[in-house]
């Protein structure tokens, strides 16, 4: 009874890692989606920009200037979308991982239960056995 407890105990716990693992991995992959929306919606502040410069020379200053800023927050973006995505996949192998080790648990915890099973047979079996040898006998001695 107590190796079936503390089977069902790692059992628990393993479906509890494997679910905030992928707990995880779900909002790792919101904050990337959220990154590459700033991305795109700063590539395309970037790109409004260049079409609304004047022909004065503040406004090249100032367009430059804004122009410089994006770029920068652009890099910076990119940089994060690299780590987010980074931190996604191992989110994802950390994830896959846990879902082995329920699954080899399972199927620990499942073997196990057949040879409980098994074992709990045996003297039903070994009885069957004798009746059938002796029936086998006292036919044979006919």
């Amino acid at each position: 009874m107590a190796a079936s407890s503390g089977m069902d105990t790692l059992k628990r716990v393993r479906k509890i890692r494997e679910r905030l693992a992928e707990l995880d991995w779900m909002e790792a992959q919101a904050a990337q989606r959220d990154q590459e929306n700033r991305t795109l919606e700063n590539d395309k502040l970037a790109e409004a920009s260049h079409s609304q410069v004047g022909d004065r020379s503040e406004d090249m200053v100032l367009h430059h200037l804004y122009a410089l800023q994006l770029e920068v927050t652009a890099r910076r973006d990119i940089r994060e979308l690299a780590t987010r995505e980074a931190k996604t996949l191992h989110r994802q192998r950390q994830m896959r991982s846990a879902q082995l080790e329920t699954r080899v648990v399972e199927s620990v915890a499942e073997s196990r239960r057949e040879e409980t099973a098994i074992e709990d047979a045996r003297p039903a079996q070994a009885e069957l056995d004798e009746m059938g040898m002796k029936a086998w006998w006292r036919r044979g001695a006919s």
